[in-house]
């Protein structure tokens, strides 16, 4: 899938306005002498933290300064700000987020835009080891850049006007990309956030929350550098080598029957028994049925749930964790296929992403992944009544098609989605796990079910034989 990335620069990208880069340069750099500017740039700033400045007023007083300098030195000079002035200031999580695309497309594809100078959003991209940049453009007349407008400027309803002049000026029409992902935090920027096909509300504004809450577009809330470095090693750092592929893989595991040789459900209960915690004659037979229902993929998880909730449903919730981790130690642990602990160990010291998600109660499956030393894990998530679980399902619950929203959700927290990964590996055994066999790029089939294995057969998918 081809995608374009366009990221808004203020607020999305940086933790402040690119125009306080550019006077913060000026001043440094002492382009201009006069106090009144910095007694205005002050002014200014205080607009900016109120948000009562206006584009125009923000954009006249920038280019104050630069009227009269040749436009090829001025040129250089927004340039060397973006670079060195601006660059720096990039979100931490933004910065991870944009290295990642960088190395993975190589620059291309991807645009910065912003309502301010194009001259300094381009040297701010171009650090960042991103080939296109959009900014507003001026008149250069009689060698002399002008305070007016050359075309549209990329601001407001101009920011989706100039995204579709660039696409048309690289011969990127209507069908070259099969998917627009737009980041942005602006209230102005909801024309260019309706035009993707994808869009993420970054830091967003209070003007734009509610309606990115409204239409269900996800929001994400990238941190803030801990301190401004605009050293020279701070800019080399960015303008390092990287390669154009990065091969960056998650893996994810399915627990029960996969990981385990056995259910995790059936050695709780076993356990439960062997405690004296279940007194219905007739629970470990049922508990097989709804077992039978789950091979055969018509479980009915919330009928499930609450039935193996009632031996417990009286124990505090801090002591049910306890032992739930005993449980786990001394009964879950030793049945751990030692494939597994094999392929465990290599990815722990390839430094590889790995997780467990399993429609089993989370509190089981995040103790299986303690144990196992995998970081993340995602399970049933089930709410809290006075100290006490219910049988009450939080979110999606990590069942069938449950776990492929619910690893997009997780992907998206963790600002993973697009680009991230080249290679989402799944390793299960069961039917139910289709959905995610199908959404991942490399699937294992561990021992699969009689229903799994001939679809596992025709599609290539690999069978592994565990404990055999």
């Amino acid at each position: 899938m081809r995608s374009l990335i366009i990221f808004d620069l203020d607020g999305t990208l940086v933790h402040n306005y690119a125009s306080l880069a550019w006077r913060q340069y000026l001043i440094e750099n002492q382009l201009t002498n006069s106090r009144s500017y910095e007694a205005r740039n002050k002014k200014l700033q205080e607009k900016f933290e109120d948000g009562t400045i206006g584009f125009q007023e923000d954009l006249a007083f920038s280019l104050l300064p630069i009227i009269d300098m040749p436009a090829e030195e001025a040129k250089v000079a927004m340039y060397e700000c973006g670079r060195t002035c601006l660059a720096p200031w990039v979100l931490d999580d933004a910065k991870q987020v944009v290295r990642d695309m960088v190395a993975q497309r190589g620059g291309d594809d991807i645009i910065v835009i912003s309502g301010f100078i194009e001259y300094i959003v381009e040297g701010f991209a171009h650090a960042l080891g991103i080939k296109h940049a959009i900014g507003s453009r001026f008149v250069v007349r009689n060698r002399y850049i002008q305070p007016d407008f050359d075309g549209v400027p990329s601001f407001g309803e101009g920011k989706l006007q100039r995204v579709k002049e660039w696409l048309a000026d690289h011969h990127r029409d209507e069908g070259y990309y099969d998917q627009v992902v737009c980041y942005a935090n602006s209230i102005y920027d909801v024309p260019l956030l309706e035009f993707a096909d994808v869009a993420y509300a970054v830091n967003p504004s209070q003007q734009l929350l509610p309606i990115a809450e409204a239409r269900n577009w996800p929001i994400l809330y990238w941190s803030d550098s801990a301190e401004l470095d605009l050293s020279e090693s701070s800019l080399q750092a960015w303008n390092s080598p990287v390669p154009t592929v990065m091969h960056r893989k998650l893996t994810v595991f399915d627990l029960d029957d996969t990981l385990i040789n056995g259910d995790t459900s059936v050695i709780w209960r076993e356990y439960l028994q062997e405690k004296g915690l279940i007194s219905d004659p007739d629970f470990a037979q049922k508990d097989l049925e709804f077992q039978r229902q789950y091979a055969e993929g018509t479980l009915n998880l919330t009928e499930y749930i609450a039935f193996s909730l009632t031996p417990v449903a009286d124990i505090p919730a801090e002591i049910l964790e306890r032992k739930v981790r005993d449980c786990v130690r001394t009964c879950v642990m030793p049945q751990i296929f030692n494939e597994a602990k094999s392929l465990i160990k290599t990815l722990n010291e390839a430094g590889e992403d790995m997780m467990i998600i399993s429609a089993t109660a989370s509190l089981i499956v995040k103790a299986v992944a303690e144990e196992l030393g995998i970081k993340d894990a995602i399970g049933v998530d089930l709410a809290k009544d006075d100290g006490y679980y219910t049988a009450n399902v939080v979110g999606i619950p990590s069942f069938q098609a449950g776990k492929v929203q619910r690893l997009k959700q997780w992907l998206i927290r963790h600002n993973r989605y697009h680009a991230y990964y080249d290679n989402i590996v799944f390793y299960t055994d069961s039917i139910n796990d289709l959905p995610l066999c199908e959404f991942a790029s490399t699937v294992y089939t561990v021992n699969p079910c009689e229903r799994l294995r001939p679809i596992a057969e025709e599609r290539g998918w690999h069978i592994l034989s565990w404990g055999s």
